[in-house]
């Protein structure tokens, strides 16, 4: 009887040791645990006064070029509501372009060619004239000519009117780019007593074209060239 209570102390006290055991050693990977944080802790205070001031230089830089960021995107939007609002048509900017090329051309009038068509009148007028931009001219003599020069396409069709004004009777010469006269017209119809020009053609080569226009008698008259 007093062996078997022996053998129950025994087991006891190496029960008790092996629980002390495992005690000690969750208290010593506790403890490590606690001067890891504590050292990462001294790491973050040591860096915080770096972190703060880089972040107040960062929010600095913002505030400081926050007006010129705004004025900026102000004048942006500005003008982007001022082009919405008067975009210009794409009719006047081909005929600013178109006006621009005439007045080029007017500088350069010393190497336009001037052609005749074989008559013997002199040309008061040597002028590039855009398609589709109508002229008005006036012819003071009955020995003047005036020569109407444009860009055409071989291939491309043309529609050339020479209107005459308050009465004038126009006549019209189209020549080609070798000076050789393609379609002379005086009258559109001697029976109805129309005494304009209309003259529709498919051009034969790319060139600078001439229409020659004279009158019976002085006066005004319009041109306008389609195409």
């Amino acid at each position: 009887m007093r062996t078997r209570h022996a053998l129950f102390i025994l087991i006891g006290l190496a029960v008790l040791a092996l629980a002390c055991g495992i005690t000690s050693g969750i208290g010593e990977e506790l403890s490590g645990v606690q001067q890891t944080l504590e050292a990462a802790g001294a790491e973050l205070t040591e860096l915080a006064p770096t972190l703060q001031a880089q972040a107040t230089l960062i929010i600095g830089q913002v505030t400081e070029s926050g007006p010129e960021f705004n004025a900026t995107l102000t004048a942006i939007v500005g003008t982007a509501d001022a082009l919405g609002g008067e975009l210009p048509d794409i009719g006047d900017v081909q005929a600013t372009i178109d006006a621009d090329a005439v007045a080029t051309a007017e500088a350069q009038e010393g190497e336009l060619p001037q052609y005749t068509g074989g008559d013997s009148m002199q040309t008061t007028l040597l002028q590039l004239i855009p398609l589709k931009a109508q002229q008005q001219a006036t012819i003071t003599g009955g020995s003047e000519a005036h020569n109407w020069l444009f860009e055409g396409q071989g291939g491309q069709t043309v529609a050339i009117n020479v209107t005459g004004l308050n009465g004038a009777d126009p006549r019209a010469r189209l020549i080609d780019p070798n000076g050789a006269v393609l379609i002379e017209m005086d009258d559109i119809d001697l029976d109805t007593g129309k005494k304009d020009v209309s003259i529709i053609t498919k051009l034969p080569v790319t060139g600078l074209y001439t229409v020659r226009v004279d009158l019976i008698a002085p006066g005004d008259y319009q041109i306008i060239i389609e195409g």
